[in-house]
């Protein structure tokens, strides 16, 4: 039972690999993706109610969503490439300020992580929610929106990162600790 965030975590990884063999078939990738979505909440709240917290299964949450959020990206270039592309230059930009980030935390702390704040998660919800937008709205605009929240984000956990004497990867925000 002590594994069982883990397992769910784990899972997750060979689910969102999956999409890819479904791109074509909206119900059977909309089913898969929302398993996808519910093993990430699930998981940690699994660990959080059974005080089952481990720096392994924050680590394998940190790989399962970055596969996760990676498939997102190629399953939207897939569907529309010719629309997607005006949003390369702000994914390259969240991805250095992201890898910035991670870096300092290295160099800083000497370990890898993600700080999990509250505008992480939200920006993850939203990211979440790309492709069922796309299916249900037809076009990329909102990625405009999402993408500003993703920098004003990832720059206040530069802000967190350069702050703190002791690293918290469950800091809340700049604000709240």
């Amino acid at each position: 039972m002590r594994y069982l965030p883990n397992i769910i975590t784990i899972i997750r990884i060979p689910l969102s690999l999956s999409l890819l063999l479904f791109l074509h078939n909206s119900i059977i990738f909309i089913i898969i993706y929302f398993l996808c979505g519910i093993s990430d909440v699930l998981d940690g709240y699994i660990a959080r109610k059974m005080n089952l917290k481990s720096v392994l299964g924050a680590k394998l949450d940190s790989i399962a969503d970055f596969i996760m959020y990676a498939i997102i990206i190629i399953v939207l270039c897939l569907w529309d490439w010719h629309n997607i592309v005006s949003f390369v230059p702000l994914l390259i930009l969240v991805t250095l300020i992201r890898g910035f980030n991670i870096v300092m935390i290295y160099h800083k702390f000497h370990q890898l992580g993600v700080i999990h704040t509250i505008g992480n998660k939200f920006v993850g919800l939203l990211t979440y929610c790309i492709p069922i937008l796309y299916f249900f709205i037809g076009n990329l605009e909102f990625l405009w929106v999402v993408f500003f929240i993703a920098v004003i984000v990832s720059l206040e956990e530069t802000c967190i990162i350069y702050q703190t004497k002791e690293l918290d990867l469950n800091r809340r925000s700049l604000l709240l600790s």
